[in-house]
């Protein structure tokens, strides 16, 4: 369990100043009257979060084993890998952060309510699955797995496939 811990504290600390950022830039998402500015402007800041987790996660990786030996000695050196696979997981729920918001932008309260009892039926499931087969690697996996599906499949159903059109929109970049 320390091991898990400590991979998540490292994989999700960084995101501290990534929400901050996403929180400054919707209050001008959310004043916006244009769906078309809304879904730009949401898109933009998706990407641009996207893109500075995973220069985090970068060099987090390249100084992973100086990071965990100085912080917490050699013996939490196993943390590493779950910390790799828990950065990913960790930019995938960042980016849900920012889709999140841009649900709410459309007062889909109750579509997230019925997505977040549904993400966590299948958070326990492949959990349980992926944890008793695969251990703590399994469980940072599972991680990665029910972040994706959070941020895109469970999504992509909301006000005629709104928030898949705003994915696009951001991969490709107009």
């Amino acid at each position: 369990m320390g091991i898990y811990s400590v991979s998540l504290k490292l994989a999700t600390g960084a995101g501290i100043f990534i929400n901050a950022l996403i929180t400054s830039c919707f209050v001008a998402i959310y004043s916006e009257v244009s769906e078309q500015r809304v879904k730009e402007k949401a898109a933009i800041l998706l990407r641009t979060v996207a893109m500075i987790s995973l220069i985090i996660n970068f060099i987090i990786m390249s100084m992973s084993e100086i990071i965990i030996t100085k912080l917490y000695g050699h013996t939490f050196i196993e943390a590493r890998e779950p910390m790799i696979i828990l950065l990913f997981s960790s930019t995938l729920s960042l980016m849900g952060s920012v889709t999140y918001r841009y649900i709410i932008h459309y007062s889909g309260f109750y579509y997230l309510s019925i997505k977040t009892g549904l993400s966590l039926i299948l958070s326990i499931l492949i959990s349980g699955i992926m944890t008793k087969i695969y251990g703590i690697t399994g469980a940072a996996l599972a991680s990665v797995i029910v972040e994706l599906l959070s941020l895109t499949i469970l999504n992509y159903f909301f006000k005629k496939q709104a928030v898949l059109k705003m994915h696009w929109h951001s991969i490709r970049g107009r």
